[in-house]
C-alpha cells in the first residue's frame, strides 16, 4: 500500500562501489526477485564505474 504523506530523504555522495546480483525478469510490472548485495568493490573506484545504463 502507498502513503500520500511526504516522504522523508537524505542526499548522499557515493563513495564506495558495491556489488548487487539483479534479475530482470517482470511481472505485470514489477521485478519477480529482489536485488541481493553481494559485496563491496574496494579493487574499484568510483571513476572505473561507468553510469547507470551505458
Amino acid at each position: 500500500m502507498g502513503t500520500r504523506s511526504e516522504l522523508e530523504y537524505h542526499l548522499v555522495r557515493p563513495e564506495l562501489v558495491a556489488e548487487f546480483l539483479a534479475d530482470t525478469a517482470v511481472d505485470e510490472g514489477v521485478y519477480r526477485h529482489p536485488v541481493r548485495f553481494l559485496r563491496l568493490r574496494d579493487d574499484l573506484t568510483l571513476q572505473q564505474v561507468p553510469p547507470f545504463g551505458t
